[in-house]
């Protein structure tokens, strides 16, 4: 929790907020942080089914705090995946090479034997890339701006579903 403020006091302080203010927007800040709802996509159960029924092992990682379980399980997707790592738990945040390190231990495979699938470019494909990850951008139909090219080792995908073709069998 003290790293969660510490970043949240850091990012105020830079947006101009000054000292006699700063605690109380931290601790609303904070709060705010944790009343939230996650939903999954209508694919999502069922392709992480069919992946984890492959013997894939799937693995959430994420850029976010310690609480992590508790939003996998508020979307109904508790027990989908086999592993579950954050850049609180591993010290690091995507594209950080030591967060995905970090999930593949715990993996127990190595980067060519992973496909990394994310809506981020920076974090979720040129990171994985970079650590010798094949790569997956997912850009839906709802998300908004130019998502620009997809780089070399990388294709991008609509939702989820097309990535059980990109596994194989």
């Amino acid at each position: 929790m003290a790293w969660e403020h510490q970043r949240l006091r850091r990012r105020a302080a830079a947006c101009g907020v000054g000292d006699d203010d700063l605690d109380a927007l931290v601790a609303d800040l904070h709060i705010a942080s944790k009343t939230y709802t996650l939903e999954a996509y209508d694919e999502v159960s069922d392709v992480l089914g069919e992946l984890r029924g492959r013997g894939v092992t799937v693995a959430i990682c994420s850029n976010w705090d310690w609480d992590i379980e508790r939003a996998v399980a508020a979307s109904g997707l508790d027990g989908a995946t086999d592993v579950v790592v954050t850049s609180a738990q591993a010290g690091a945040r995507k594209p950080n090479p030591r967060i995905f390190r970090h999930t593949l231990e715990r993996c127990g495979v190595g980067p060519a034997e992973t496909l990394f699938v994310g809506d981020t470019m920076y974090a979720d494909v040129d990171g994985p890339l970079a650590y010798g990850m094949a790569a997956v951008h997912v850009w839906r139909d709802d998300m908004v701006g130019d998502p620009g090219p997809v780089p070399a080792g990388a294709v991008r995908v609509p939702d989820l579903r097309p990535v059980l073709d990109l596994t194989g069998p």
